[in-house]
């Protein structure tokens, strides 16, 4: 994982701890139950959508966008209580292609109804059909190839930060989700079509993240670990 992919992963656990509103009996509450109530039965399970990426272009990072927030976004307000940890994953390579990941942690029986739920949205119906969206996979239910917490976590890292890593990475997609939806809503009485919109989505996050990634995100994670240096591997290029 490059520096830039790094930053991009940590920005946004000192947010959300910073804007909890749970007391802290409830705190305790949440704590308390985090992983001991989650089943025996649950599994990690990849939701992948392959994205038509021609030779000589760069990604349509935009269709990403699209996806999270019109395809996912509905299997993740109706499945509230049966996934317990969930996040995204984007990465293009020559190698591998453009792939965006929808990644969560449930039972297998509630696994197969959102594979069901993600294959009848009418949004990505119409991206399969148009090539946008090459092709949506999903995985052999009958197996569970993943089911600890830290299954999906790099086994380089310490066992610790394993074990934790899910509840944070769940919370930097989840104010990505929230992101897309704010940016969405205040451009609404925008009249454009739909690719052409989300592109614009793309692109204003990624200003936000150029403008204010360093102070409003690196700067306050860098706080929460009271300001300790952390080991970087430079390679240079670097993108910060």
């Amino acid at each position: 994982m490059n520096f830039f992919k790094y930053c991009f992963s940590v920005i946004a656990v000192c947010t959300i701890l910073a804007s909890c509103s749970t007391t802290p009996g409830q705190q305790q509450q949440i704590l308390s139950e985090q992983p001991k109530t989650l089943s025996v039965n649950n599994n990690w399970w990849y939701a992948r959508f392959s994205i038509n990426w021609p030779e000589e272009k760069s990604p349509n990072w935009h269709i990403d966008v699209l996806l999270a927030d019109k395809v996912i976004r509905p299997v993740l307000l109706q499945n509230q209580e049966q996934i317990k940890l969930w996040r995204f994953h984007r990465r293009a390579g020559r190698k591998w292609g453009h792939i965006f990941s929808f990644i969560f942690y449930a039972e297998p029986e509630d696994a197969k109804r959102i594979y069901q739920e993600i294959g009848q949205n009418v949004i990505l119906f119409n991206l399969l059909d148009d090539g946008v969206v090459e092709k949506y996979t999903t995985e052999d239910l009958t197996k569970l190839k993943r089911p600890n917490i830290e299954d999906t976590s790099d086994k380089h890292w310490n066992e610790i930060i394993q074990k934790s890593w899910p509840y944070y990475i769940m919370g930097v997609s989840e104010m990505w989700l929230d992101m897309i939806d704010l940016l969405v809503t205040f451009n609404k009485a925008k009249q454009e079509p739909i690719l052409e919109h989300y592109q614009h989505i793309q692109e204003a996050i990624t200003k936000l993240w150029e403008n204010e990634g360093g102070h409003a995100f690196l700067h306050h994670l860098n706080a929460l670990f009271a300001y300790q240096p952390v080991a970087i591997t430079e390679r240079r290029l670097m993108n910060y």
